[in-house]
């Protein structure tokens, strides 16, 4: 980042510098730019936000995933929270880094807070804040929000730790440890109900002595049907279809109303719902529809009644 201001700083300063009167503005916005460049608030919560959005990028750009499972969310989200304390114990090395490129304000306002009484000295009877202190305070506070919310967004992924069974990853480990823990878990869960439990140990034993299935859940899934493994392994594959069901974010929820946005429009205002309906399928699933053959589902179409226009021709 620092080599990255560098650069910046010497573009707006070879616009300032320029002497052409038709640039006028843009070397008014250049100075402007590169005072701000050169502020050492603005770089110092620059460099915050830089460590912060490490961290959270890796997170949101798994959450966005449409075959996202709630199998792997759980550890993506405790790295996330992992990554975010360490930016908070970070705080005044991030300050000294800055600090030795951009030299903090020197002039210091008295003010009291009754809000960061740990970082207050008493000089006078008026608290006094050092310049660092209050910016630790500060990224104290940013960071402390965003783990709250994380925290109170995905504090539910507790009650799904049974999905851990269907960690194919572990299937040596638990060949030789059944995960009687995780078994209970899902035994006292809302899902529990929907299993018959003595059977879902003798598929998942079997399982994990095979040791040969997909590791992903979708790709478990998948195979699953494909080999036909829901009459031999009913309750292993009710299991795997009901961790790829749970809905972890509402983003699924979100595309759809976009495509529903983009089909209909003013022009179709008066598309009725069953057209509606099978269009925003087709749209929200656009990657299995480039898989099709077009003339297979013409042939298909064709074929199910007479129609005046000669789709075919029959023999």
């Amino acid at each position: 980042m620092k080599a990255d201001l560098e650069v910046l700083r010497e573009t707006f300063g070879e616009i300032f510098d320029s002497n052409d009167t038709k640039w006028a503005n843009s070397k008014l916005q250049a100075e402007g730019y590169s005072n701000k460049l050169s502020s050492f608030e603005f770089v110092y919560w620059l460099e915050v936000f830089g460590d912060i959005f490490k961290a959270t990028d890796v997170m949101y750009q798994q959450l966005q995933l449409k075959k996202l499972n709630i199998g792997w969310a759980g550890p993506c989200v405790e790295t996330c929270v992992r990554s975010l304390e360490a930016v908070r114990e970070d705080a005044d090395n991030i300050y000294d880094r800055v600090a030795l490129s951009i030299s903090p304000p020197t002039s210091r306002k008295r003010k009291r807070n009754t809000r960061l009484d740990d970082f207050v000295t008493v000089a006078g009877g008026a608290a006094v804040l050092s310049h660092k202190d209050e910016r630790r305070a500060e990224l104290f506070e940013v960071v402390d929000t965003m783990l709250r919310c994380i925290k109170e967004r995905f504090g539910g992924l507790d009650q799904f730790k049974f999905m851990s069974l269907l960690d194919m990853t572990k299937c040596g480990q638990y060949t030789k440890k059944f995960p009687e823990k995780e078994l209970s878990e899902l035994r006292s869960s809302v899902y529990g109900k929907l299993f018959d439990l003595g059977a879902l140990e003798s598929d998942l034993r079997y399982v994990y002595r095979a040791g040969e299935f997909k590791v992903k859940l979708d790709e478990l899934v998948q195979e699953n049907h494909d080999m036909k493994l829901q009459d031999t392994l009913p309750e292993f594959c009710k299991l795997a279809r009901l961790g790829l069901t749970i809905a972890l974010t509402i983003s699924s929820a979100e595309r759809s109303f976009s495509a529903l946005a983009r089909i209909k429009t003013d022009l179709r205002s008066t598309m009725l719902d069953t057209r509606l309906s099978n269009l925003s399928i087709m749209s929200i699933n656009s990657r299995v529809m480039e898989g099709l053959d077009n003339e297979l589902i013409i042939d298909r179409f064709a074929g199910m009644v007479n129609r005046r226009i000669k789709l075919i021709y029959r023999q």
